[in-house]
């Protein structure tokens, strides 16, 4: 494909200088401009940040390729330009509007290879010495490839313009192990990483917000990530799996008005249930806690710990019988299937020793009945006294 270049150089920051023979330049450095290809910022607002905020004399780059893959040239060969820190006399730079290494379009892409190849001729600049800004000075991700990427992309440049076309270069995938919260809406799922060629969108995160994933691998720059049976999503919708601590204790609902939700409130993903009005004075069970402590989890569901009050320790209870009911006993030990029934005549009070589950109380009743399992039912008028401490 034939492409043109957009000269601007007549007006771009600082204009035109001859700093240096072209026989100095070694080295053909790769950028990206650091904002989302989407915003589709131009050259020009980029030099007005060098200019305004930074305090440049002129720009960063040689070449500049916009959000739809056209090809801009800002400086001759001849002029340095602070395109890497300490180290702008030997190079020539270009830079791709996108703001991370899966962000460039495909057209974006292909515009680059065929500038670096252009350059590479004029100036007979090797493809060992094709670089990421990363390479030349370490003080960004810029622009956004991994070494094997680059070392990917120096082995196609290496070829010629036709070879290479028929050898497309594979995107890197790095198998990994984790867990993840979806968090936040708005982000794609998709059958590839995002602006990767031949993707296929399969919905948003803000059907699955509040969802755990398992992800087992992620894009060349760590950007992407794929999980199981979802496909792959932007990293920056996910977050650590929030904390929880277990915990096994008895509270008391004093207040009204605080939500009862799925998840402490405010997580992602929580959906409001009733609010505590209804159990104001009820005792519950907590089983864990958030990572704050500010919430709580009870068989009620998740409640702000500011409702409610935690039960005091009990010392002792008493089981208290009605007089003319009648009461299945079994032996302490069981069997529980079919037990004696006895009736009580007179009101009596025995202490609690013990619990078998399914209401099976352990008592030790007096007369000639002794030590059993009773079963309480509050329906017969049976009621436990609790001495706290």
């Amino acid at each position: 494909m034939a492409y043109t270049i957009n000269d601007r150089r007549a007006s771009a920051l600082g204009g035109q200088s001859k700093d240096r023979s072209r026989s100095a330049i070694t080295t053909i450095v790769w950028h990206y401009s650091a904002v989302a290809r989407s915003v589709r910022k131009f050259i020009t607002g980029h030099e007005e940040y060098w200019k305004n905020t930074l305090g440049w004399d002129r720009g960063g780059y040689h070449f500049y390729i916009d959000a739809d893959g056209n090809i801009w040239q800002n400086y001759d060969y001849e002029r340095i330009t602070w395109g890497v820190l300490n180290s702008n006399g030997y190079t020539v730079h270009i830079s791709v509007e996108a703001g991370s290494g899966t962000d460039y379009s495909q057209a974006q892409i292909d515009a680059r290879e065929w500038l670096t190849r252009k350059i590479m001729s004029d100036l007979n600049i090797p493809a060992s010495k094709v670089k990421g800004h990363w390479e030349v000075y370490n003080n960004s991700a810029c622009p956004g490839y991994t070494k094997a990427q680059m070392d990917a992309w120096r082995a196609r440049l290496a070829q010629s313009a036709a070879a290479a076309t028929s050898e497309p270069i594979a995107p890197i995938r790095v198998p990994v192990n984790y867990n993840k919260m979806v968090a936040y809406p708005g982000y794609s799922i998709d059958s590839k990483p995002w602006g990767e060629p031949g993707l296929v969108n399969w919905g948003k995160t803000d059907d699955i917000i509040g969802n755990t994933i398992s992800i087992y691998e992620e894009n060349g720059s760590g950007e992407y990530v794929n999980g199981v049976k979802v496909g792959w999503i932007d990293k920056r919708a996910l977050i650590d799996i929030p904390a929880r601590v277990s915990v096994s204790y008895n509270v008391i609902i004093k207040t009204g008005g605080y939500s009862i939700d799925s998840r402490p409130w405010g997580e992602p993903g929580f959906a409001n249930w009733v609010t505590t009005d209804a159990f104001v004075g009820q005792t519950v069970p907590v089983i864990e806690e958030s990572a704050s402590g500010d919430y709580i989890n009870t068989s009620l569901g998740w409640i702000d710990k500011r409702a409610v009050e935690k039960e005091p320790a009990v010392v002792s209870s008493t089981l208290h019988l009605p007089a003319g009911q009648t009461w299945i006993v079994y032996p302490e030990n069981g069997p529980y299937k079919a037990g004696n029934v006895i009736a009580v005549e007179q009101a009596c009070s025995c202490l609690i020793l013990g619990g078998k589950g399914q209401g099976l109380l352990v008592v030790d009743l007096e007369g000639s009945v002794g030590r059993v399992a009773i079963r309480y039912d509050e329906s017969k008028g049976a009621t436990i006294e609790k001495k706290y401490a």
